[in-house]
């Protein structure tokens, strides 16, 4: 594991959003005796009316910190610069490259901040000017979307995205797809689907911890999603299932980011908002049947779902939608995910799953999960980026 190594993380979320890759990867660096700057989400599309409460929220954590950076924990420290949210407007990045530079540069100076790996999970004009302006170790990009299909003018995000990859030293991605693609422009490409914070649930304790109110009183079977209420959910799938049995409750973990109005009127679907990661176990150990019911679109083709590993840390069967990842994670899992060709399918599977009470299946899923953790995941990279270090101070000495 990387140690003693100074690692600026351009994310593509906040750190207070729903946990996940960026944050349990910065957090294990910092753990591990590296300081780690983490700039928050400084966008990759122009933002709309749901995008005002995390815009009201950004200012206000700048107004409690110190000009926008605070110490979050120990080696850890987050920047939550304001910036104008245009990111391919030409005047936006001339603007918003020097307030940024001009408050990170002096931050850096006042922390000894040296040398850094720069680490970006944002493919925008924004980053390539941090990239181009800081004096740096390395630079990793960790691809995990296609994020073409998130922007009103795809060549724009191509153009900048492309410059990313050609300057990295490494480049880490999701899955197949995205690396063909990154594979043009840079051969150091490396798979690395997210993975599950493995620790978290097997400390938890089955038999002693106390279910959350909120889930509390609601009647099996429970039909159960972890994640954020976006976009690509398919919403119509899960109002027909309700509608198709009022017997089954349908519980939704996670914070609503878009127009929720087909399920939120059903009376057997329950929706709990976003709880704190370390709760997630007490909700999971609580479900029947675990779902990943995306959408199939552009987008989530290149998609790796990371709760499908937090339900399989926990043994539960999973129903999912037709994800080309979740396919390929099958191949190489024993088929563990029942993975449906069309809604009614769906429905079938997750009827067959409700009375899949298997022993072995259960001790399957937990050891898939168990290869599939963060732990072993960041120990691959942190290899993978020492030994690329290592070539460029070969190569240093051997100019010189």
């Amino acid at each position: 594991m990387l140690k003693n190594e100074n690692i600026i993380c351009i994310s593509t979320i906040d750190w207070d959003f729903i946990w996940q890759g960026h944050q349990e990867i910065m957090a294990t660096f910092a753990r591990n005796g590296n300081r780690v700057l983490f700039i928050e989400n400084t966008g990759v599309r122009v933002p709309g009316i749901r995008d005002i409460p995390r815009l009201k929220k950004r200012l206000l954590s700048w107004i409690k910190s110190a000009k926008g950076f605070r110490e979050e924990r120990e080696n850890l420290f987050v920047y939550s610069p304001i910036v104008l949210p245009f990111p391919y407007s030409r005047i936006a990045r001339f603007i918003n490259r020097n307030i940024l530079l001009r408050a990170l540069k002096k931050w850096m100076k006042a922390t000894n901040f040296r040398d850094p790996i720069i680490w970006t999970f944002l493919p925008t004009g924004i980053a390539i000017d941090i990239i181009n302006n800081i004096d740096r170790k390395m630079l990793v990009y960790y691809c995990i979307a296609d994020f073409y299909k998130l922007v009103d003018d795809p060549k724009k995000v191509k153009k900048t995205e492309d410059e990313v990859i050609r300057k990295c030293d490494l480049v880490f991605v999701q899955g197949n797809v995205l690396k063909e693609r990154c594979l043009r422009f840079n051969k150091n490409v490396h798979i690395f689907p997210f993975g599950v914070n493995i620790q978290t649930f097997e400390n938890y304790d089955r038999a002693n911890s106390a279910l959350p109110k909120d889930i509390r009183g609601i009647k099996g079977p429970v039909i159960g999603y972890v994640g954020g209420l976006h976009k690509h959910v398919d919403f119509r799938l899960i109002r027909s299932m309700a509608d198709k049995h009022p017997d089954w409750s349908i519980v939704m973990v996670g914070p609503a980011q878009t127009d929720i109005s087909e399920v939120e009127s059903r009376k057997n679907v329950f929706l709990l908002g976003k709880k704190d990661f370390k709760d997630l176990p007490l909700y999971i150990n609580k479900f029947d049947v675990c779902l990943i019911p995306y959408e199939i679109n552009d987008y989530t083709k290149t998609v790796f779902p990371t709760k499908l590993n937090e339900y399989h840390s926990m043994g539960k069967p999973v129903v999912s939608t037709s994800l080309p990842e979740v396919i390929d994670f099958n191949k190489a899992n024993d088929e563990l995910v029942s993975v449906s060709t069309d809604r009614a399918d769906f429905d079938r599977k997750t009827e067959a799953a409700i009375s899949d009470k298997s022993e072995k299946l259960v001790k399957k899923r937990i050891e898939s999960a168990k290869r599939n953790s963060w732990t072993e995941r960041i120990e691959e990279m942190s290899c993978l980026m020492q030994l690329a270090m290592d070539r460029k101070g070969d190569q240093s000495g051997e100019d010189n």
